[in-house]
């Protein structure tokens, strides 16, 4: 489903912010809408010019009437948007509360109505409008259809990565060891909610094995496999993923990197995962690993708030 997120701040309060600040902030949502990207989630995002640059447009018994300034005066104005998908309004919140401008301003999260018959994506601009087709036969013209093969292809791949951040409220080397060791996966599962592990084999080291079997609340047993490719404690894991069928046949491979990062006492958790051959899988397995993130979560709230009942070393 398509979410709008429209950011407001004091225009006044935000004009203080020194020009250092005010960079960050906007290189900050510059890296989420990439994040969103990756993740098949971004649409489109901007910032707006000041409210003092807008007109207010009204028509009265057929007649134009044009203002200066913003068409209310508030304490906040808008000063951007991120037009997303999401799951649910669960996640597009989740999204909005990494908005910088969420941290000085508020970010308002409406889900965005279908209308059947609208165009779709964006019109060229009217200067690079032709109805000439494009040269295939001369060299330049193979060129550019070579190029244009490549960047599509280019951008088939990173629509077939997902990337996954969170931040998780424990410290680095306790979320690296729940994902590497025994006792602790037994507690968390390393598996989606409502899903039981009744099989887990693993070799941990760069090129050893794993082997688990989830079962599902519907009692159906599903085998996954993969092999360690790196192990970097307490920053880095990787690992391939392969899931078998019925039959114990692998499926697609796929990567799946793991990357820890400190933030203030807390873990920033990135996973990417790559090598999909569908949109649909990828999404599947966002939907996956979303759930298995939030138990991983929960996990570590319980840890925290009664560290001798788990483990900690």
């Amino acid at each position: 489903m398509k979410y709008i997120l429209l950011v407001h701040h004091d225009e006044v309060a935000f004009g203080t912010f020194s020009e250092a600040k005010r960079r960050q902030m906007l290189e900050e949502s510059v890296q989420l809408t990439h994040q969103l990207h990756a993740n098949g989630q971004y649409m489109s995002a901007s910032p707006l010019h000041p409210a003092s640059t807008a007109a207010v447009v009204r028509v009265r018994d057929g007649k134009p009437f044009v203002t200066d300034g913003p068409f209310v005066e508030t304490r906040e104005q808008l000063a951007g948007y991120f037009l997303i998908h999401a799951t649910n309004l669960d996640e597009a919140i989740g999204i909005a509360a990494r908005v910088p401008g969420a941290r000085i301003g508020t970010v308002e999260v409406r889900p965005v109505k279908e209308v059947a018959g609208l165009p779709a994506g964006e019109s060229p601009p009217r200067a690079a409008r032709s109805t000439a087709q494009p040269d295939t036969h001369s060299a330049n013209g193979q060129e550019g259809t070579r190029a244009m093969a490549t960047r599509h292809r280019a951008a088939e791949d990173t629509d077939r990565e997902l990337v996954i951040i969170r931040i998780l409220d424990a410290a680095r080397s306790l979320v690296f060891k729940a994902w590497t060791e025994a006792a602790h996966l037994a507690r968390w599962q390393g598996a989606p909610q409502g899903f039981a592990v009744t099989s887990h084999q693993m070799d941990l080291r760069p090129g050893g094995a794993f082997r688990v079997c989830m079962r599902s609340p519907e009692d159906v047993d599903y085998w996954l496999q993969g092999v360690y490719r790196e192990i970097a404690e307490p920053e880095q894991l990787a690992f391939t993923h392969v899931w078998l069928d019925a039959e114990g046949k692998p499926g697609q491979e796929t990567l799946v990197t793991i990357t820890l990062t400190e933030r203030g006492g807390k873990t920033e958790l990135t996973l990417h995962q790559s090598g999909f051959n569908s949109i649909e899988s990828r999404d599947g397995h966002r939907a996956g690993w979303t759930s298995t993130l939030d138990r991983l979560a929960e996990y570590l709230a319980e840890v925290h708030a009664r560290p001798s009942d788990h483990v900690w070393k």
